[in-house]
């Protein structure tokens, strides 16, 4: 006897992200999510790659291929595709959502995409194989971009209400951060009033006593232009520094 045994064709729709990526990032600027997608099947197939905003704003989206596979986008990597290349059993095709961030978008708004792949050539129907009951024929992912924004705010008081000649008086500085990203090589100056002299040595970083020298440490006081100037350095979301000097009344 003789028995002749068909395999059949069975279609199957394998996506991985390749790295981790930071999808919080400032207006002006483009987010590239990195996948792949493996033939899973038996045979030749081509997916059919769509992307489309499910909540948030409607910002610009795109399909990139990934020409060298590394998984980090190259801005020589421009071309915009809507379906992979012909991919035999178990070869992959790598590519990146692009999400752009409006220039006027505001800290804290944000887009959630989903791709959608579908094999077959684009059918996307169950064939229950390889594992029945799973549906790996039409796969989805929803990945969510943000706008982080670092927003400066600066509030400036003074330990006495009123002041005559010859008073000393203290000006405190407190610059908090109330957007969502850290801010970074914060420089802080602020020049002196009229009819008042700076008092040498008072100058405080979150407390701590600097030098009136350019060069000792985070702050000096430029006395030819009369302006306290301070490197505060990084300010985390959300939290703030504090600045202090005194000047005595003329």
């Amino acid at each position: 006897n003789q028995i002749t045994v068909i395999v059949s064709t069975g279609y199957s729709v394998v996506l991985t992200t390749v790295s981790a990526t930071d999808n919080f990032l400032p207006a002006g600027t483009t987010a590239y999510i990195p996948y792949i997608v493996r033939n899973g099947g038996n045979a030749n197939d081509v997916f059919t790659l769509s992307v489309s905003t499910i909540a948030g704003q409607n910002w610009p989206l795109n399909i990139i291929r990934d020409d060298n596979n590394d998984g980090i986008h190259q801005d020589s990597e421009t071309t915009v595709v809507t379906q992979t290349t012909t991919l035999a059993p178990e070869t992959s095709f790598y590519f990146f959502i692009s999400v752009r961030i409006p220039s006027d978008a505001v800290d804290g708004s944000s887009c959630t995409v989903q791709l959608v792949v579908k094999d077959n050539y684009g059918a996307g129907t169950n064939d229950n194989w390889p594992v029945s009951g799973v549906d790996d024929d039409t796969v989805y992912d929803d990945v969510l971009v943000k706008c982080s924004i670092a927003n400066l705010v600066v509030v400036k008081s003074t330990d006495v209400a009123y002041a005559k000649p010859g008073d000393v008086i203290t000006y405190t500085l407190t610059v908090r951060n109330t957007g969502s990203a850290d801010a970074t090589n914060v420089v802080v100056k602020d020049k002196i009033p009229e009819y008042t002299d700076y008092v040498a040595g008072s100058i405080k970083l979150n407390g701590g006593p600097k030098t009136d020298a350019q060069g000792d440490d985070e702050a000096y006081f430029d006395s030819t232009n009369k302006i306290v100037v301070v490197q505060v350095g990084s300010i985390s979301a959300g939290n703030s520094a504090t600045i202090e000097f005194k000047v005595k009344v003329k």
